[in-house]
């Protein structure tokens, strides 16, 4: 698909990568038992089941905002799931900007840090689910969060 050209951005929203896992490995990380996943937040212009992709170059802003953070946020089907809702289950421990989009690693501790404070115990018992589901391999992505600006269906800018 080529790249379109691009006037300015028409709307600036709260915009979830659907990352996608090449490997998942249960680690300690600062004393904490979770899960390491890496793989591909998103490719450029390729579309997404909802018909938008990225624009070459989208991710200009990653180094200033997202990788700034110092737990960038990571949550599952883009904050709809009917239990968890929007949150964090997870962060960014790194990333890099490669030709064919934004490759990320996340990790996402075994329990809930912090532990969850309204509705615990069936959050809890859910992300223990999706914890389990990533190990396994039954689950193959979750939602790297961010803000992006948008022309139409083209993402040209995320952070």
């Amino acid at each position: 698909m080529p790249t379109p050209i691009l006037s300015p951005p028409t709307a600036q929203e709260p915009f979830a990568l659907a990352f996608s896992m090449k490997s998942a490995v249960e680690v300690i990380r600062d004393g904490v038992v979770g899960v390491l996943t890496k793989g591909m937040a998103t490719l450029y212009n390729v579309k997404d089941q909802v018909g938008e992709w990225q624009v070459p170059g989208g991710f200009a802003d990653v180094i200033d905002t997202w990788g700034r953070q110092a737990k960038p946020m990571v949550d599952y089907e883009h904050g709809l799931d009917k239990v968890l809702g929007t949150a964090q289950i997870g962060w960014g421990v790194t990333y890099d900007l490669t030709p064919e989009g934004l490759y990320v690693e996340c990790f996402c501790p075994k329990d809930p840090t912090p532990p969850f404070q309204h509705n615990a115990a069936a959050k809890t018992k859910r992300w223990r689910e999706i914890y389990q589901d990533i190990l396994s391999g039954r689950t193959r992505g979750y939602s790297v969060m961010g803000v992006c600006s948008s022309v139409g269906k083209a993402l040209v800018r995320w952070s």
